[in-house]
């Protein structure tokens, strides 16, 4: 198994236009764990590439949600399988997490929706959580709704008058569609969806831009392809987010001058890993003319294919799903007269014989699903758009319609009093959940260091000097040995509280202790950098909330702390206001890049591999390993105080 650490999202406005705050990212977190753990179920979630729920590739956790300047990030770690073992573990897992959503977020609205549906049988169906919680049958929709599948808004091809079914119909979500008298909602057909399946998202951006042009061109006329077997709770109806961007280029408008022929463009090796494409073929028909109720019309017809990968799970066992569209270009109007898409379907033997030849020699042998239709007028730059957004995730398209390269974007604007990469950091803090208890009113973590003769003492970090002699008064340490700073660097070891009536008041004397004293010990030991960890209760689990920084900022924010931090209250109660404050002292732009203990639940700073640590130890303990012969040579000159 491989494991992954990164940034799964951040509370800053992304390329989507989406933002999500702190204090939901740790909320999100919060009842996640909650939840999970009552049901058996680990923290975390599948993890599949691309978003397609048919290529289940490990398993991703969060490990905390880091704060620094510029803004909060929540770091996570994904587990990636690799053996065949792992793979059936992982199945397993994800199988019972599934059912657990699909009971944990549809359980009324299942009720609900079989007494909508109670005329019809549903025998064989299955239940989905998309856009709504919705059930899945052969036919179901079309037999609830056949003025939409089989009337006369319906076309030969089986696609539906878009304006009709709008009028029928209300639009809540791109491709989904609400009958408020049945509390119900129709769907997109699912070839809209990657592998042709329901158990993936429709294609937002198509479905945003398909819409967005039948109101801005009153002149055309839209057909779209409804899903004839899935209905939907309209009660249940939320958006389904994916962090993905696809940048949707603008273009120039020129495209009487592509000359006739095929061409083909190769996906590259990340294309191919990610997004399931092997190659795209493009093919423009030299000009031809017909006649038309208005004249003789002239037209060049365009017709692009995408080639893919594997087998599509969307489809009958065997066989492979093609994305391909069709358009008739005016050269006298510059304009696009007719747009439509499908789905070209292959079975093996087929398609191994079509992705050999160019899409100029390769025939018709495939099964084919026409999924929208435009007809009249339509400018140039909206129909690439369009095209673009109908093959979402195929790069290939916009880099042949001659899109401009994605430039690097941070949506990050630097200020005049910001600090940028070539800086050191100053100030960050990181809030981490664990399924752990604490036991004593205060106590601190040791690592257990083993002695030649096999005994294990407790080996903590508070520096031997103010700090720790703060902490050697509020607690009996003098059993273990202490590690020095090194390289201008304290890690004070992780402070724990249990729960009690005084909970706020003794981390707020502890903290400002510490403050105290490591103003003390910064000049003392020349500190440069230093991380303090502290930790409380939280229901089942407790909180992990690090800072790190510059002696000086370090002790700023420790002072102000407990003004900020209620230990009483959820972290996604006080998080905002903690980032807050460490913008307020350290504003920087740049992300940070040293995660040093974090899988730990921690931020500290790094020390170079290899350092050479010196460790302490009081005088009584010291004389007593002599004793016993642990140690030969003579005790420290300036051993600690009792």
């Amino acid at each position: 198994m491989k494991s992954h650490i990164g940034v799964l999202i951040s509370d800053q406005v992304s390329r989507g236009g989406i933002r999500i705050p702190a204090s939901e990212l740790m909320a999100a977190e919060e009842r996640g764990r909650i939840a999970r753990a009552a049901n058996g179920l680990p923290a975390g979630t599948p993890t599949h590439m691309q978003h397609d729920m048919h290529r289940l590739i490990g398993w991703t956790y969060t490990l905390g949600h880091l704060i620094d300047g510029s803004m909060v990030r929540a770091i996570g770690i994904t587990d990636v399988v690799e053996t065949d073992q792992e793979k059936a573990d992982l199945a397993a897992r994800t199988a019972k997490y599934w059912d657990w959503v699909r009971e944990s977020g549809g359980g009324e609205f299942k009720k609900e929706l079989l007494q909508k549906l109670a005329s019809v049988s549903l025998d064989g169906a299955t239940y989905e959580r998309v856009e709504a919680y919705a059930v899945a049958r052969p036919g179901l929709a079309a037999e609830l709704y056949p003025e939409l599948f089989a009337g006369e808004a319906v076309d030969k091809d089986g696609l539906t008058d878009y304006r009709t079914l709008t009028k029928r119909l209300k639009r809540v979500q791109p491709g989904v569609f609400e009958d408020s008298e049945r509390g119900l909602v129709l769907f997109a057909h699912r070839y809209f969806r990657r592998s042709l399946s329901h158990r993936n998202k429709l294609n937002e951006y198509f479905l945003q831009g398909f819409d967005q042009t039948t109101r801005e061109l009153p002149s055309v006329i839209p057909r779209l392809r409804l899903d004839p077997d899935l209905v939907g709770h309209a009660g249940s109806v939320l958006p389904m987010i994916e962090l993905e961007y696809w940048h949707g280029p603008k273009f120039t408008d020129d495209i009487a001058s592509i000359p006739p022929g095929a061409s083909l463009h190769k996906a590259d090796g990340r294309t191919r890993e990610y997004e399931g494409v092997d190659r795209t073929h493009f093919w423009w028909k030299s000009p031809e003319t017909r006649r038309e109720p208005e004249g003789e019309l002239t037209y060049r017809t365009f017709e692009v294919e995408e080639l893919v990968e594997d087998l599509s799970p969307g489809l009958p066992d065997g066989m492979y799903g093609c994305r391909y569209a069709h358009a008739e270009y005016s050269p006298a109007a510059s304009v696009i007269t007719h747009f439509d898409g499908a789905i070209r379907a292959y079975p093996e033997a087929d398609y191994m014989a079509r992705i050999d030849n160019m899409i100029d020699h390769a025939g018709k042998h495939s099964v084919y699903t026409k999924l929208f239709r435009f007809d009249k007028a339509m400018p140039v730059a909206i129909w690439k758009r369009l095209l673009s957004d109908y093959f979402r995730g195929n790069p290939l398209i916009p880099e042949y319609l001659g899109a401009p390269p994605l430039e690097p974007h941070s949506s990050v604007q630097a200020s005049e009093h910001e600090q940028f990469a070539d800086e050191p950091e100053k100030l960050c803090a990181f809030i981490a959940l664990a399924n752990d208890s604490l036991t004593a009113e205060l106590g601190i973590d040791a690592t257990p260091m083993f002695l030649p003769d096999g005994r294990c003492l407790a080996a903590v970090e508070t520096g031997g000097g103010a700090v720790h002699s703060f902490i050697r008064s509020k607690l009996d340490i003098s059993n273990a040995i202490f590690l020095e700073p090194v390289q201008g660097t304290l890690n004070l070891a992780r402070l724990g509280f249990r729960a009690s009536p005084t909970l706020a008041v003794l981390i707020s004397e502890v903290v400002a202790g510490v403050a105290d004293a490591l103003i003390i010990d910064a000049n003392d030991f020349g500190l440069e950098r230093v991380s303090v960890a502290l930790s409380w209760p939280f229901g089942d689990m407790i909180v992990l909330l690090s800072l790190r920084g510059t002696p000086e900022l370090l002790v700023a924010a420790l002072r102000q702390l407990l003004t900020i931090v209620d230990p009483t209250k959820p972290p996604s109660e006080w998080i905002e206001s903690l980032a807050e404050l460490v913008q307020r002292l350290a504003p920087r732009s740049t992300p940070v890049c040293d995660l040093w203990d974090v899988t730990e639940g921690m931020l500290t700073c790094q020390r170079e591999v290899a350092t050479h640590l010196r460790y302490r130890m009081e005088e009584k303990l010291a004389q007593k390993l002599m004793a016993d012969g642990v140690f030969i040579s003579e005790p420290p000159e300036d051993p600690l105080p009792p």
